[in-house]
């Protein structure tokens, strides 16, 4: 992915194998099936994912976002290896939970533990769960947009969004992590609400949310959907070129 958007600078690392206590499961993805013989890790990545975010956070002169969009196992290792990271986070931001709802979530559900643990280090974090992410879907004709770019980026997307479909049956994709990321640099998207955040270790894989004016955990409760659903398509139809 890096190699298709010309990111080789990005520092790669390899995440932890199992979540922290709960029950470890694989689910093949077919989006794998766009990757080639030629797709292979690169010896630099081979390091552990923990030492990555400790070293960056102690070694970076501002403080850092940490943007979380998938299970928080490798955030919640680094935060009781090194504790002092905290002293240097801006915040986290979660896409994760559903916190207007008894819904469970994938990446919640996936590590329980390591969730509650970040939810619980008195970091700042921003969490966008699925009671706006699930509204952001993507219509017939941002994808036939997205084709009719027809560049590298562009089809990339296209591909995967082809092989999840066969997997999911879903025609319009859900843009779940895209918008967690447009919450760093546009958080005029959203409307958040101040408050607390459990996560019972022995249920399903629930976030609670309890409104708590000054909390340093804010929750998405509304998004402007066209908005977003705009600057989505901007950015990946505009070409390689606008994709830094």
């Amino acid at each position: 992915m890096l190699g298709v958007y010309n990111r080789r600078d990005v520092a790669l690392a390899m995440g932890a194998s199992e979540p922290l206590l709960d029950p470890t499961t694989s689910v093949p993805s077919k989006e794998f099936d766009v990757l080639t013989r030629n797709d292979t890790i690169p010896d630099t990545a081979r390091k552990r994912a923990v030492e990555l975010i400790i070293d960056t956070v102690l070694q970076s002169r501002g403080k850092i976002t940490i943007v979380a969009i998938g299970p928080m196992t490798n955030i919640a290792l680094a935060i009781k290896t090194d504790p002092r990271i905290k002293n240097n986070i801006e915040r986290i931001v979660v896409m994760g939970g559903a916190y207007l709802s008894a819904e469970t979530e994938y990446n919640v559900k996936r590590d329980r533990t390591a969730a509650e643990i970040v939810f619980e280090s008195g970091v700042p974090i921003t969490a966008v769960g699925l009671d706006v992410t699930s509204q952001c879907k993507l219509r017939e004709q941002d994808i036939d947009r997205m084709r009719l770019a027809n560049d590298p980026a562009g089809n990339f997307l296209v591909r995967l969004i082809d092989l999840a479909e066969e997997q999911t049956h879903e025609a319009n994709p859900t843009l779940y992590d895209p918008l967690a990321i447009a919450a760093i640099f546009r958080p005029d998207l959203l409307e958040m609400q101040a408050g607390t955040v459990d996560v019972p270790l022995s249920g399903p894989g629930r976030t609670i949310f309890k409104p708590v004016a000054g909390s340093k955990t804010q929750v998405a409760v509304k998004v402007n959907v066209p908005a977003f659903l705009d600057l989505f398509l901007d950015r990946v139809t505009r070409g390689l070129g606008g994709l830094r």
